[in-house]
C-alpha cells in the first residue's frame, strides 16, 4: 500500500552526512526531488541550529529544526519555538564532573558554543566537523550561571566511555547519556530527546505521525525511530538504533534512495536485516 508521507525528518551526521560532515552531491539531489515532490523535509540533530541550518544551502528545508538532540525547535528564520535545557546548577556539576575526569567537555549557551581552550585538539576537531567556531571562556565554563543546552563529552577509550558512562548516570540521575560518533557523549535533561521533540513539531504543523517518515543511526534516534511507524535505520547504525527502528537499509544500499523506492513510493518492504 502506498504510504503519504509529508514530512522526511532526517537525522544528520551518520545518516546523511558522510564521516567528514560532507553531504553527497547525490544525496542532497535526491532529497531535491523529494522536496520537489511537495515532501517536506527537516532536520532532527543533534547540532547547534546554525550548525545544521547552514545545509539548507544544499536541500530545501521545509520545517522548523530540531536541534541539540531536541533540547531546542528553531523555525528557519531563528525563531525559537521549543526550549528546554539543562539548568544552571545541574549544568554547573555536570561539567565539573567532566573535568574531574579529565575529559574535554563543551557547553551550549543558546547558540554559542562555549569551550575552556579554543585551540585544544577536540575543540579543533569539533570546529571543523560543526562549522561553528567555539568562545573560549576558561575556568568560566565549569563556574555556572547559565543553562547549557546540552553538554558533549569526548572520549576515546570505549572501556572508559562505559564506566564514564555508569558514573555519571548514577551521579546524574535527572539527566539522560548518549553517546554518537562513538567516541561523544550527549547529555541532555532526563526526558528531552528527538522522538518527543518532532512529536511536538508535527503537533504544531498538523501532521499525522504516520505522515512521517523518520531515518537515523545513532543510540540517541532511538526515541525517534522507535516513536514513528515508518521509521528507518541506515546499515552502519548502531544495535540500538536498529532494533528501535521498522526497517534498516541494506549494506550498500544509497539510503535516501532506498527509502524513496522501498518506503515512500513502493509497496512495504520485508525488515532488511543488516
Amino acid at each position: 500500500m502506498k504510504r503519504l508521507i509529508r514530512l522526511l525528518a532526517l537525522d544528520m551526521d551518520g545518516t546523511i552526512l558522510d564521516e567528514g560532515g560532507v553531504l553527497p552531491p547525490r544525496r542532497a539531489e535526491l532529497l531535491r526531488e523529494l522536496a520537489d515532490e511537495g515532501i517536506r523535509i527537516t532536520f532532527v540533530t543533534g547540532r547547534m541550529f546554525r550548525s545544521a541550518a547552514r545545509y539548507g544551502e544544499m536541500v530545501p528545508l521545509g520545517a522548523p529544526l530540531v536541534a541539540y538532540n531536541g533540547a531546542m525547535i528553531v523555525d528557519l528564520m531563528g525563531v525559537m519555538w521549543y526550549h528546554d535545557p539543562i539548568p544552571e546548577e545541574e549544568t554547573r556539576r555536570v561539567l565539573g564532573f567532566f573535568r574531574d575526569w579529565g575529559v574535554y567537555v563543551q557547553a551550549y549557551n543558546r547558540e554559542e558554543l562555549w569551550v575552556e581552550e579554543a585551540t585544544s585538539h577536540a575543540s579543533r576537531y569539533y570546529a571543523r566537523l560543526s562549522g561553528v567556531e567555539p568562545t573560549q571562556v576558561g575556568d568560566d565554563l565549569y563556574r555556572g550561571g547559565f543553562a547549557s543546552t546540552k553538554i558533549l563529552a569526548v572520549e576515546e577509550d570505549p572501556r572508559r566511555m562505559e564506566e564514564l558512562i555508569r558514573e555519571a548516570r548514577a551521579a546524574f540521575p535527572s539527566l539522560d547519556f548518549y553517546t554518537s560518533k562513538g567516541h561523544f557523549l550527549e547529555v541532555m535533561l532526563k526526558g528531552v530527546n528527538k522522538g518527543r521533540s518532532l512529536e511536538m513539531l508535527i503537533y504544531f504543523l498538523g501532521i499525522q505521525k504516520d505522515q512521517v517518515l523518520v531515518m537515523g543511526d545513532g543510540d540517541n534516534d532511538s526515541h525517534m525511530l522507535s516513536s514513528f511507524p515508518n521509521s528507518v535505520a541506515v546499515a552502519g547504525a548502531s544495535d540500538l538504533a536498529k532494533r528501535s527502528a521498522r526497517f534498516v537499509v541494506p549494506q550498500g544500499a544509497e539510503p535516501v534512495e532506498w527509502i524513496r523506492d522501498n518506503v515512500i513510493c513502493g509497496a512495504e518492504p520485508c525488515r532488511c536485516g543488516g
